[in-house]
């Protein structure tokens, strides 16, 4: 089992070969490692903060230990050059270098019409498959569980530390049991740091085809770190001629909002799905997505449709949680993260209010004889099959919730049920901005200045010590 935390970010350096030692000890501190030709940069927060952190740390040390790398090769390439900066320097794609021609003959050359992406009703997440025990084997028995109960289509990520290699041993052991891998699929992620090289692109696809054990890779869901970055569509078109090359089936896009999915789309990008976090609580596909992928033949596949448990039994009647940010709350890393989810729609005051919203989903759930994590999901459903289609994402630690899974399958909420939650849901704060707006730079500097109901804190932060300077001195005289 490799080392690499529940989420890291590999930075790719063809022909980086570092000898053992001295070399790669010095470069495997501070949250990085040498893996072969490949840099990888550790979460600090293990995972955590969900690549929010990472987001900012490991694209710009990612940047600065590579360039530290190509320096030392390129001085040991040129004889008498030791103390300067060589000529041949390599250069760093994405980075100030120039990009390889975009591989506009990638749709061309592809042999024969593509079969369509079918999407399943329910994928299996495998994000934080080794955060309740970091175990594999016990990982393995969890997919296979699911795995016989007919859940064969699995969302993962190279950047989700081991997630890949774990699936790939659960494949192996899955088809020498079974005489056949019973049609399993795995939908994994290309998220390059800012790097749109083909070079790049065909090295990630070949770590992750061995890491799953398979030939060609179902389906890529491409995320670049900021769309409103350049280089993001020439990035997509070499996804597209490795495609063409068979090394992937189909191609699907990550977090991508609706101005920058239109790009792809018009350069020719084959996009046939793309993955956003839509929940009770989190209604920002509704501001474009969902009509957009309906015109274009798009499906959704959404994760976070449970909130990380925030939309389920366990918080019905419950106090309400520590007044604090969402990385402080206690709980596992998706409790944390949808934690922000509640206060965009709920506001931070505004717990009497998410505790309507889950007696009205506890009423839905009593009519149709399951519990509010399952209905929560059956929303999403509902409102992917009034639009563009496509399936839901449940992260899964154990077999825990398997039955929950089962119970999915055969709950359909009629128009009814529909109202019933949009009465409540109507009286929350409106979803601000698109898919992963407030997630990732510079959005999420300036969104809490952004959102109303934020404003309370804000002010309270400001004035708060003038109040207390003010008080102190009356306090005194």
């Amino acid at each position: 089992m490799s080392d690499v935390p529940q989420m890291s970010f590999t930075y790719p350096m063809p022909g980086l070969r570092l000898a053992e030692g001295r070399d790669r000890a010095q470069h495997s501190r501070a949250g990085f490692r040498v893996a072969g030709s490949t840099v990888v940069f550790r979460c600090p927060a293990d995972g955590l903060c969900h690549g929010r952190a990472c987001q900012v740390l490991g694209l710009l040390a990612s940047a600065v230990v590579v360039r530290r790398l190509q320096r030392k090769m390129a001085r040991r390439a040129v004889p008498g050059r030791r103390g300067a900066l060589a000529t041949a320097l390599l250069p760093l794609p994405g980075l100030g270098a120039p990009l390889p021609a975009a591989a506009e003959a990638g749709a061309e050359a592809t042999k024969g019409p593509r079969v369509p992406l079918e999407v399943p009703r329910i994928l299996v997440g495998c994000w934080q498959l080794l955060e309740r025990e970091r175990s594999e084997e016990a990982a393995i028995a969890t997919l296979t569980a699911y795995a016989d109960a007919g859940f064969r289509t699995f969302d993962t990520a190279d950047i989700y530390g081991p997630s890949e290699e774990i699936l790939g041993d659960f494949r192996k052991g899955y088809v020498a049991s079974h005489g056949g891998d019973g049609g399993l699929r795995f939908f994994t992620k290309y998220v390059p740091v800012l790097d749109s090289s083909l070079e790049t692109a065909r090295e990630v696809n070949k770590h992750s085809r061995e890491m799953l054990g398979v030939s060609s890779l179902d389906v890529v869901q491409y995320c670049w770190y900021g769309p409103y970055l350049p280089g993001h569509v020439e990035a997509g078109k070499q996804l597209q001629q490795l495609q063409a090359e068979g090394s992937i089936q189909h191609l699907a896009g990550c977090n991508y909002d609706v101005a920058h999915l239109r790009e792809l789309v018009e350069a020719g990008v084959p996009i046939e799905v793309n993955q956003v976090q839509f929940s009770l609580l989190d209604l920002r596909p509704e501001n474009g997505m969902l009509e957009f992928c309906a015109s274009h033949g798009i499906k959704l596949v959404c994760f976070g449709t449970v909130a990380g448990g925030w939309l389920s039994d366990k918080y019905l009647g419950a106090p309400a949680p520590p007044f604090l940010p969402g990385e402080l709350q206690e709980g596992t890393a998706s409790k944390k993260l949808y934690h922000d989810s509640l206060v965009a729609w709920a506001g931070p005051l505004g717990w009497d209010l998410f505790q309507d919203l889950l007696r009205a989903l506890r009423a839905v759930a009593d009519k149709h004889g399951t519990n509010i994590a399952t209905v929560a999901s059956a929303w999403v459903q509902r409102r992917l099959d009034d639009t563009c289609g496509g399936g839901v994402i449940v992260g899964v630690r154990d077999a825990t919730h398997l039955a929950d899974l089962v119970a999915l399958r055969s709950t359909r909420l009629d128009d009814d049920d529909m109202k019933q939650l949009r009465q409540v849901l109507s009286r929350g704060w409106k979803p601000l901005g698109d898919v992963w707006d407030r997630e990732r730079p510079p959005f999420a500097f300036v969104y809490p200045f952004l959102q109303l109901q934020y404003w309370p804190i804000l002010a309270s932060a400001y004035f708060g010590p003038l109040l207390l300077r003010d008080l102190r001195r009356l306090i005194t005289r």
